[in-house]
């Protein structure tokens, strides 16, 4: 940009996925103190979350986003028929969002998602279309009332404490919405743990379902170590000092509007518990997908040939 003379008249396009998105609003947000940018995001992922709100963020070796700012789009386009070019695995990947999305917030969003798995993932139109508004619109609320996430706005990041430390450890061989379908189902166990009785264990059998009907993962993966995953939580954005903090969903569509500190002896517990199950089971494997997983996130992490320690 600075080769081609760009001034802050300039206006950026961030066409593409998540990384794509993150990587150009930051350059957006920092080139001569920020010039405008467009998102036309082209995954579920991005549609659904990563273009709308404002964040914009690197990966670094100690974490996932540690490095950025906010920055609001323009404006985002959003086509929908760039979904049909996406593999299984790419598509299933940004509904982990829209599910997140319904149990923090918008429980006939969870109703409609967890009722039509193959509807979905057959991209009806109708129906693909009032879930990526309805994901986009709840998404878009949280923002417009808490921009910089001084409160309502880390509702958003539930499942986010452990999903984000699984993937700085198992980027590139596990995607982001992935990883936040485990941190979703593990939270939510720590929740009714933390005493949170009305979301009792039949409700998060249905979550649990739910993510598992996408194909997407619902167990730790049984390669990782506590103490790894311990660690690369201590740096999260939600913490407060030495303490652990997650979002705490305490029914389905209702969330906590802050992070609450969690006990980190129960954090390991229920994590070694999640592997455990996960060990007594098949080995989970990914839908098949049509892009070669090497996000940027790879650089979080020791490369991965595949997905054997699953």
């Amino acid at each position: 940009m600075l080769q081609h003379l760009c001034n802050r008249d300039t206006c950026m396009l961030a066409l593409g996925g998540g990384v794509v998105g993150d990587l150009v609003g930051y350059v957006a947000a920092t080139y001569m103190r920020g010039v405008p940018y467009i998102q036309v995001p082209t995954s579920s992922t991005a549609m659904l979350d990563s273009s709308v709100g404002g964040k914009t963020a690197i990966n670094v070796p100690a974490g996932k986003n540690l490095i950025g700012a906010f920055h609001q789009p323009h404006v985002v386009y959003a086509d929908l028929d760039c979904l049909v070019t996406l593999g299984r695995r790419e598509l299933v990947e940004g509904i982990a969002e829209a599910i997140k999305m319904g149990c923090i917030r918008l429980p006939a969003l969870f109703e409609v998602l967890e009722a039509e798995p193959a509807r979905v993932m057959a991209l009806e139109r109708e129906l693909i279309e009032s879930v990526i508004y309805d994901g986009v619109r709840g998404k878009a609320e949280v923002v417009a009332a808490d921009e910089r996430e001084a409160g309502l706005r880390g509702t958003l990041n539930w499942g986010h404490t452990v999903g984000h430390a699984i993937e700085a450890l198992k980027s590139p061989a596990l995607m982001h919405g992935e990883c936040v379908a485990i941190g979703c189902v593990v939270e939510a166990e720590l929740s009714l743990r933390m005493g949170n009785s009305s979301l009792s264990r039949e409700k998060i059998e249905r979550v649990t379902r739910c993510f598992a009907s996408y194909g997407l993962p619902i167990h730790v993966p049984r390669d990782l170590e506590i103490s790894m995953l311990m660690k690369k939580m201590a740096l999260d954005k939600k913490n407060l000092g030495d303490s652990i903090r997650c979002t705490i969903v305490t029914d389905i569509g209702v969330s906590v509007t802050n992070p609450q500190p969690v006990d980190k002896k129960l954090m390991e517990t229920v994590m070694a518990e999640s592997i455990a199950a996960g060990r007594a089971l098949e080995q989970w494997k990914p839908h098949e997908g049509k892009v070669a997983v090497a996000a940027a996130g790879g650089q979080m992490a020791p490369p991965y040939s595949g997905i054997d320690a699953f």
